[in-house]
């Protein structure tokens, strides 16, 4: 006879979606311990799955009723465990814009990575974006709420997560973006990629020159990766900050950097425009920071995630990337020269 888990399996596995199905077709063996520690996880956590849904990578949508929970891998033990700390420290001095994570059952490995349960968000139809000015002034409202109560956080974290050290990134950055020009040239006219490379390395000097205005502030856990994906709104119009695989130990205004960085594409006359945020406006006459505007951290970011996974044989991808460092300089050096002149 069947046991009953045998045909709760196999219920669970008929109602994945097509494209993990084709998935375990590639790896059978794999999945078939994969999926069998995932339900006993789930059975512990008193969660009876209907569907199994893979959205992307190590991200899981589990279904039960009306319920729904989210399944992620980590890269280790660790990486969940400081973020579990993290999201249950923040919650209790009072952010509530993100998930709770499940920390009463112990996650289950798999293949090198720690998989758990995650509070599922429901998310409004339309995706946050950067591109109309609520947004942005919402994102940076939340970020900024997120470091008031992240700063409680950091003394349970301070072994967990590592001092981030923005001109050592973006220095290793350049020199990735120097190693693939010859690639990239086939792409982009010789003049413009030498005067992206002279404004990043004219940033990183006066970046280094003034670091001590970067870290003058009190450190907090920052969140590391500011992209709009990693702001989800809610279908009751809440935003909220997801996704903390990039957090560690520095002051607040690393993340309004990247931020700022991320928002500036979408800016008529970024170098006025910009100060009109109050969480940034305090950063106008820090020296440290506006030689950071400088550095071209999506530009070198994108053409060496291109160049590294050959993005460029995919003509639609590569148009993006190549809009972004070709079609837009003129209006990025029209912001440079701006920056350059509050620091002369």
């Amino acid at each position: 006879m069947i046991s009953k888990f045998l045909v709760f399996k196999r219920r669970c596995i008929l109602g994945i979606q097509p494209t993990l199905m084709k998935a375990m077709a590639t790896n059978q063996r794999g999945d078939s311990v994969f999926y069998t520690r995932l339900l006993s996880y789930l059975k512990n956590s008193g969660f009876r799955p209907e569907k199994i849904q893979h959205l992307s990578g190590d991200v899981h949508l589990i279904r039960s009723g009306n319920k729904f929970l989210i399944i992620k891998g980590f890269s280790n033990y660790r990486k969940w465990e400081s973020q579990e700390i993290l999201t249950s420290v923040i919650k209790k001095n009072g952010f509530n814009s993100t998930y709770r994570m499940l920390a009463e059952e112990r996650p289950f490995d798999f293949e090198n990575k720690v998989y758990a349960g995650i509070e599922y968000l429901p998310p409004a139809k339309t995706s946050f974006n950067y591109r109309n000015d609520k947004n942005r002034q919402n994102g940076l409202e939340v970020l900024n709420q997120f470091h008031q109560s992240s700063a409680h956080a950091l003394p349970n974290l301070k072994s967990g997560i590592p001092l981030f050290d923005q001109h050592t990134k973006w220095h290793e950055r350049l020199l990735l973006f120097k190693e693939y020009l010859p690639v990239i040239r086939e792409y982009v006219e010789e003049s413009i990629l030498d005067s992206w490379i002279r404004w990043a390395e004219w940033s990183l000097s006066g970046l280094q020159a003034y670091e001590r205005l970067l870290y003058s502030e009190k450190s907090v856990v920052i969140h590391g990766d500011c992209a709009h994906h990693n702001f989800l709104r809610k279908h009751n119009g809440e935003l909220t900050l997801i996704d903390f695989d990039l957090i560690s130990e520095a002051p607040p205004i690393i993340d309004f950097l990247q931020y700022a960085n991320r928002i500036l594409p979408h800016l008529n006359n970024p170098e006025e425009t910009l100060w009109s945020y109050p969480e940034l406006k305090k950063y106008r006459h820090n020296r440290a920071f506006l030689y950071a505007l400088i550095y071209p951290a999506d530009i070198f970011r994108e053409w060496n995630r291109l160049v590294k996974e050959e993005g460029y044989h995919h003509s639609k991808r590569l148009h993006s990337v190549w809009k972004l460092s070709v079609e837009n300089y003129s209006k990025r050096m029209k912001f440079n020269r701006g920056i350059a002149k509050l620091l002369s």
